[in-house]
């Protein structure tokens, strides 16, 4: 009778330890649940998942136990009415913070700027100061992942217009330059290159992001070549960004010009400086 009495309680410890699920299968459950309630995105409950995953495997593995089949199905999420921010949702995800930033990876968009600009040309001993203005509007590319630093391409195509230029203490305005016969309008294709460095990881819904652009760029002006003069030049530049949501970013620049225009001949004493501060925004399709 004992002997019966032993097997039976050994019978039953045994089953209930076996109905005790891991910890982390039953977190993995919880991550499922959310997804299906629409509490978490889609992109949250699988990075979330795959990492649960690894760890159950790893456990199973040290211990020497079978790991535990889970079933994983996507479901169409039935309720929208509740909050993301809530206390379960938090504690699930909140380890996992620094594999997000905010950030459309390998996204295209539409860019447009405009610049106010101010500058002078040095020769035998004379400074001429002018003042202008441009805008532009082109394409861009941004891309990178795994850290907060991301990398953006830009095409783009710009005209500019000078509105103030000043010869010996002499003011010229716009008003005056058919007078002068000052060419007052250019135009040239450009092409950037930006290193923006967002100011801390942080989840993919979470607006607005900033960040710093550092870039260079090379601008081929379309006007009619004249002798002595470079149709090809080069820029350089530093700024502050920031994405409003996944799709709308501003931004606000400063950018000089690093080459001298006039590479030679009659105008190889020319010297050329031109500063400019931009504001911009970009559209991601």
């Amino acid at each position: 009778m004992k002997k019966i009495l032993l097997f039976l309680l050994v019978f039953i410890l045994s089953g209930n330890l076996n109905a005790q699920e891991d910890p982390l299968v039953e977190k993995i459950k919880n991550i499922k649940e959310l997804y299906e309630m629409n509490v978490i995105s889609k992109k949250e409950y699988d990075s979330i998942t795959n990492i649960l995953v690894k760890d159950l495997l790893n456990k199973e593995s040290k211990s020497s136990i079978k790991p535990q089949e889970v079933k994983l199905n996507p479901s169409t999420p039935q309720n929208n009415s509740f909050d993301s921010e809530t206390p379960v949702n938090n504690d699930l995800i909140q380890n996992n913070e620094d594999e997000y930033i905010p950030f459309i990876e390998n996204s295209w968009g539409l860019s447009v700027g405009y610049s106010l600009s101010n500058g002078n040309l040095k020769a035998y001993g004379l400074t001429e100061d002018f003042k202008g203005n441009s805008w532009s509007i082109g394409v861009v590319n941004r891309w990178g992942s795994g850290d907060n630093v991301k990398w953006q391409i830009g095409f783009s195509y710009g005209q500019s217009k000078l509105t103030e230029y000043e010869i010996d203490g002499i003011t010229i305005t716009s008003s005056d330059f058919d007078y002068y016969d000052i060419d007052t309008k250019s135009s040239a294709i450009g092409i950037s290159l930006q290193s923006l460095l967002y100011f801390e990881p942080t989840y993919t819904d979470r607006y607005p992001a900033g960040y710093f652009t550092f870039g260079v760029g090379a601008s081929n002006s379309l006007d009619e070549k004249i002798d002595d003069v470079k149709q090809l030049n080069f820029s350089g530049g530093v700024g502050i960004g920031v994405d409003l949501d996944t799709f709308t970013s501003f931004s606000l620049g400063y950018s000089r010009i690093l080459t001298n225009p006039y590479r030679g001949g009659q105008l190889s004493d020319v010297k050329y400086n031109q500063g400019s501060i931009s504001i911009g925004a970009i559209l991601r399709f």
